[in-house]
């Protein structure tokens, strides 16, 4: 009788969740997001990715900022986005800065009318 009432209690022991990571928001392959799924108007003007080269080599998480471009073209306002660091050199934006796009700063180095 001892023999039976010891197994029910490993059994019940077994039965019973474990702690452990649950994986619910780990993503598979075929739910990674491509470039292809992105409009055009969230894509990096330099690159044309949303996910830089760098970071998407990378196995560690990385943050990446982004800057929008505010040059204003006839009555229009560019509107680009760029990574910063990986594809402006560019590290921060500040509340007020102005931010050229790669695109629109390069128009104005090879314009000359670029000022440090």
């Amino acid at each position: 009788m001892m023999k039976t009432q010891a197994k029910k209690g490993k059994s019940a022991q077994s039965a019973s969740p474990k702690p452990g990571p649950s994986h619910v928001n780990l993503r598979s392959d075929s739910e990674s997001l491509s470039d292809s799924d992105c409009d055009d108007s969230e894509l990096c003007c330099h690159c044309g990715k949303f996910t830089p080269e760098e970071v998407s080599r990378s196995t560690s998480l990385i943050f990446v900022k982004w800057g929008q471009c505010d040059k204003i073209i006839g009555d229009k306002v560019c509107n680009h986005w760029a990574h910063l660091v990986f594809c402006s050199p560019v590290r921060v934006l500040r509340r007020g800065e102005s931010f050229l796009c790669p695109c629109c700063d390069h128009e104005e180095l090879t314009a000359g009318t670029y000022e440090l």
